[in-house]
């Protein structure tokens, strides 16, 4: 094997892990998500703690799915 291919092959062989890498870092549950997003929102203002949670629950859950809201009473 030439070097130059030698040098190809090992490219390819990054390619493909790097690729597979990205996937597996992305298939985080929404629950996962919305928790670690939510430990973020610490804030003294009940107001704002409960915007942030908001947010975090848009970024983490598609269009679509019912989420349990929580009871800041």
């Amino acid at each position: 094997m030439t070097k130059q291919s030698f040098i190809v092959a090992v490219f390819m062989v990054f390619l493909v892990c790097s690729s597979h890498l990205e996937s597996v870092a992305g298939q985080v549950s929404p629950a996962e998500c919305e928790d670690s997003c939510s430990m973020g929102c610490i804030n003294v203002d009940q107001r704002l703690a409960a915007r942030c949670e908001r947010k975090c629950r848009i970024k983490c859950y598609p269009a679509g799915v019912k989420v349990e809201e929580k009871n800041l009473g």
